[in-house]
């Protein structure tokens, strides 16, 4: 659990004068749920990071792998810690909560929800997170939300997407990113830049799968996303707010 008020760097060798000269491309620092036998997944961490009710959280250049919230007794229960949020898990439950995440990888994490992040708003909270120039690759959800899932429960989630790489993610709904609002929630998401590639959904929405938000979605580079219910076309599914120069592909969803 990452406190309030902390910036974490990454990137460093160690004989730096300056943070200006880390390099967190050419020198991984990764934070790795494969605790205990390395040989399996099965006692991996559920969530790798977890913050929550933070109003100033600064993440910048590491590599997040190997959560597994993976839990069968879990499953029907999106939002339980055990089963959802794998990489991280990102709560505001009260007030206003903001974590910056920059210049990082998320890779090889598996759950039932959110692979990748799950970004969650209750209780009248507010999630204005951001995402920034991160790369989420190879994760795989085997619900919803395979990279990236954004629930507004009652909550106001306004989190920005911006200038990421979401590849070969894959979940049954939202390969790449699954949006939601409930019980009275609010979702405006704001993705925007992104370049989503290769990524699958084994129902429906291999990019996106939005469900009563209303997120805003703004240049994004489209290539190889495959949902089995529409096999030749990336989907954005079910009352998607659309900006200009982004795809105009629309279709209701049957999942609510």
């Amino acid at each position: 659990m990452i406190n309030n008020g902390i910036t974490l760097l990454g990137g460093f060798v160690g004989n730096e004068a300056s943070k200006h000269h880390r390099n967190w491309a050419a020198n991984l620092t990764i934070l790795s749920g494969n605790i205990g036998d390395v040989t399996s997944n099965d006692d991996n961490s559920f969530n790798v990071v977890y913050t929550r009710n933070v109003s100033q959280v600064i993440v910048d250049g590491f590599m997040v792998c190997n959560g597994s919230a993976v839990n069968s007794t879990e499953k029907e229960h999106e939002g339980h810690r055990t089963s959802t949020g794998a990489a991280w898990y990102n709560e505001a439950s009260q007030g206003a909560h903001f974590v910056q995440i920059k210049n990082c990888i998320f890779q090889d994490n598996r759950s039932n929800y959110a692979a990748g992040i799950y970004n969650l708003a209750v209780n009248g909270a507010a999630n204005k997170s951001e995402i920034i120039d991160c790369q989420f690759i190879q994760n795989n959800a085997q619900v919803e939300g395979g990279a990236i899932m954004n629930v507004g429960n009652g909550g106001e989630c306004s989190v920005r997407i911006e200038k990421c790489n979401l590849i070969n993610n894959f979940a049954l709904y939202g390969g790449a990113i699954f949006n939601r609002a409930i019980n009275g929630g609010h979702n405006t998401t704001t993705i925007s830049s992104n370049i989503l590639k290769d990524n699958k959904a084994y129902i429906d929405g291999a990019d996106f799968f939005t469900n009563r938000d209303n997120t805003s979605i703004n240049k994004p580079l489209f290539t190889n996303n495959v949902s089995t219910n529409s096999p030749n076309a990336s989907n954005i599914l079910d009352e998607v707010k659309l900006t200009p120069n982004t795809i105009s592909r629309m279709r209701a969803s049957s999942r609510h």
